[in-house]
């Protein structure tokens, strides 16, 4: 009997340190799992200067609604005053997946209220808010009011979903009161309202200070930008490329879009002060802040700019023909991104230049030209990127290569239309992002 009672025992006292052990390697997996998760940005874009339109935001409550495009368990938003010249209040941010109820704080360092000092990002803190793959996240937030010097500055032209509340704070409230008389119409002459039948769903475009959507992913690895100009911001290639990322690798990775409409990679608006840079400061100068600042976990940054460079310069008015730059130049400015992108341990691919013969008078095009045809030869030949994509000769006509294919075009001879967005996405292998 007492042999019986002590094999028992060895065998409840084997069968504990089994369950002990099983239940540390259960814990250990968990903890594996929880550990592989990734913040990645599944939504971000990139800010202009708007001190030279009306909109003033300040004592309004303002929301935002934002896509996402991949699954988190928890959120970050990013808040930017890239633009402005003077420290801007935020007096309170709410966030919720529903349009009207459930709002949250969102907290800075643990406060509700927080300061953007000039040229200043921020990050919240996590937000326990789990989001899933095509919701809309909904973005409230109360300005503090402030004179015109502090009113927000910086944010951006092309979005839409925006609301504003009649006045005073109502982040937490289930209904915001929308005042109907604010509406943001195109401004005339703008490069917006170029646009404006292509973009009708733009129509209420003013999207300040908020600058990024960050989501905590079981599976991502990465964050992908695209950075460019119009081309890039006007999402006709940014949007099938997102949707053979998805196709390919699920949602192993955010694509965002980092694009100005009349940006230039060498130079910003020459004589105006910063908060006007509505072309926004040149790629040299923002490619740190919008790319790396903004966005997390940058795995691959696509760079679809140049075009403004060459074809700007005396012909809009932001530009004499004496800032035409040589193919030196902008090759030299590429390879500062190259450099910038790899001391972030980042992958840097970029888009040869398309063609824009024709979209304004002919101020020294053939010169222009030349310039595109030199550097897009560097583009395909160097060995400094990770790689390049052909947007040139997805779009050129083949019988001038110094045009835009018509059946590409959105009607001016620079910007491809949705037929022609969809040949630029099938230029970009899918293998440089494994």
């Amino acid at each position: 009997m007492k042999r019986i009672i002590v094999l028992l025992g060895i065998v409840m006292m084997g069968t504990m340190i089994f369950m002990g052990c099983s239940k540390k390697e259960e814990n250990a997996v968990a903890t594996k799992k929880k550990a592989s998760a990734t913040w990645l940005t599944t939504w971000s874009q990139a800010h202009q200067g708007i001190g030279s339109f009306p909109q003033d935001d300040t004592g309004h409550t303002v929301e935002y609604t934002l896509p996402i495009q991949n699954d988190g368990r928890k959120t970050k938003l990013t808040f930017s005053n890239f633009y402005g010249e003077e420290p801007l209040t935020i007096k309170k941010v709410s966030v919720s997946a529903n349009q009207n109820k459930n709002y949250q704080e969102v907290t800075f360092n643990k406060k509700v209220s927080f300061v953007l000092n000039p040229q200043e990002s921020k990050k919240s803190d996590a937000i326990p808010l789990k989001v899933n793959a095509k919701d809309q996240l909904y973005v409230r937030v109360y300005y503090a009011k402030a004179d015109q010097a502090n009113r927000p500055l910086s944010g951006a032209l092309m979005t839409n979903g925006t609301r504003r509340s009649v006045t005073g704070d109502e982040t937490l409230n289930d209904n915001l009161t929308v005042d109907k008389t604010i509406v943001d119409p195109f401004p005339e002459g703008s490069e917006a309202n170029k646009y404006a039948n292509e973009m009708a769903q733009y129509q209420m475009h003013f999207s300040m200070t908020i600058s990024g959507v960050d989501v905590l992913s079981e599976t991502g690895k990465g964050t992908i930008v695209a950075f460019g100009d119009s081309i890039t911001q006007q999402q006709m290639w940014t949007k099938p490329l997102a949707q053979s990322i998805y196709k390919t690798y699920g949602q192993e990775y955010g694509v965002v879009n980092q694009g100005i409409s009349g940006n230039r990679l060498l130079k910003s608006i020459a004589g105006i002060d910063r908060r006007f840079q509505y072309f926004g400061v040149s790629g040299l100068e923002r490619f740190g802040h919008d790319v790396f600042s903004v966005n997390q976990n940058v795995s691959h940054v696509i760079v679809a700019l140049g075009v403004n460079d060459i074809h700007q310069p005396g012909v809009d008015a932001i530009a004499g023909i004496s800032e035409l730059p040589t193919a030196n130049e902008l090759i030299k400015g590429y390879e500062e991104l190259i450099e910038k992108a790899h001391d972030q341990n980042a992958k840097i691919y970029f888009a040869t230049i398309t063609p824009f013969i024709g979209y304004a008078k002919d101020v020294e095009n053939a010169k222009k030209e030349e310039i595109r045809q030199t550097v897009n030869t560097w583009i395909r030949e160097n060995k400094e990127a990770d790689g390049y994509f052909d947007f040139d000769q997805a779009v050129r006509d083949p019988a001038d290569e110094s045009k835009l294919a018509e059946k590409y075009s959105s009607g001016d001879s620079l910007h491809p239309n949705e037929a022609g967005g969809k040949a630029i996405a099938k230029t970009i292998d899918m293998k440089a992002f494994k």
